[in-house]
């Protein structure tokens, strides 16, 4: 009987592809009263720098249902001290992905990335939930700056949903 390298080659193919998909995989999970909800809101991507200099550079990818994206707001937070980052920039910013430039200013480590805050306005019997607009508040210099970064350096480790 002949060897058959055309079959083993195909059965590698797919048991190579299985692995690299299931690498690339992100992982969704709930955090118990972690964050503060009234000014952070429901949702966050929790992001790990593993590069140089000033500017970090991720993708997101989501599964968002609401309408306009970019058009909400996103709070970046420092996982070590707690700090706003206002030096981010957004490029692709959609349902399905969002591209990320922002100022790691702990260095390597982890970062988090709030999204769908919101206000509640209204009477409180009859409340009725706004989503924030967006704001850039990032300096002219430093947004000079994320041109040069073209590569990724930031991973996705989680995206989490709060549950009170």
């Amino acid at each position: 009987m002949p060897f058959n390298y055309h079959r083993i080659s195909i059965s590698f193919f797919f048991v190579l592809s299985t692995i690299f998909l299931n690498a690339q995989t992100v992982k969704y999970t709930y955090g118990k009263n972690q964050w503060n909800t009234d000014s952070l809101g429901n949702h966050r991507a929790v992001l790990n720098f593993n590069g140089k200099g000033i500017v970090a550079k991720s993708i997101i990818e989501w599964r968002r249902r609401d309408d306009d994206p970019q058009l909400k707001r996103i709070i970046l937070q420092d996982a070590k001290m707690g700090a706003k980052i206002y030096n981010y920039k957004t490029g692709i910013f959609n349902n399905d992905k969002l591209e990320l430039w922002f100022e790691p200013i702990s260095g390597k480590g982890k970062y988090y990335l709030y999204y769908l805050l919101y206000k509640n306005e209204g009477r409180a019997n009859y409340p009725k939930g706004v989503y924030l607009a967006t704001e850039n508040k990032a300096a002219p210099d430093w947004l000079a700056k994320t041109g040069n970064q073209k590569s990724l350096n930031t991973t996705v480790v989680e995206i989490q949903s709060i549950d009170s």
